[in-house]
């Protein structure tokens, strides 16, 4: 083992922790199936920043919400999250939306009383945590690039 670079923090502790790992393939298998699990995703998702915030504001759209977080979730940059508000939808709008945030844990659903599109959009607003914002309808679809392209334009 080469020797630790100095003054590099936990350098040493770290580079012991990984020759265990190396030398028992049982423990580094257990590691991955740990990092795997949900709860983990879940906790990585929430403690790291986005880049991204993406908002989006749902009240009575059961017929096109799916295709909008589809597109949403399709996007080739991952870096986001998504925040959708429920602004007190009677329809089943909500119980997509639960599905979603239950299987992408970059997904996040957030409920509030009917107060039309501003305040739902300010209830996202203060739930976000990406360095930029941006709101998409949720009657709209969102090209491939669309959140890249948002990216470089504003850096």
């Amino acid at each position: 083992m080469p020797n630790p670079v100095a003054r590099s923090g936990n350098f040493g502790a770290v580079s012991r922790l990984v020759d265990a790992v190396r030398s028992r393939p049982w423990l580094y298998r257990a590691a991955r199936r740990a990092v795997a699990t949900k709860p983990a995703r879940l906790v990585r998702s929430r403690l790291l920043r986005p880049a991204v915030s993406v908002i989006v504001p749902f009240y009575n759209v059961e017929a096109y919400l799916a295709d909008c977080l589809d597109s949403i979730l399709g996007q080739g940059f991952t870096d986001f999250e998504l925040l959708l508000v429920d602004d007190g939808s009677p329809d089943g709008s909500r119980a997509i939306a639960r599905q979603y945030a239950r299987r992408d844990p970059r997904v996040r659903l957030l409920t509030r009383p009917n107060g039309g599109l501003g305040a739902a959009r300010n209830t996202g607003v203060r739930a976000a945590r990406g360095q930029f914002l941006t709101f998409v309808d949720s009657d709209d679809l969102l090209p491939p690039d669309a959140l890249v392209r948002l990216l470089e334009s504003a850096r």
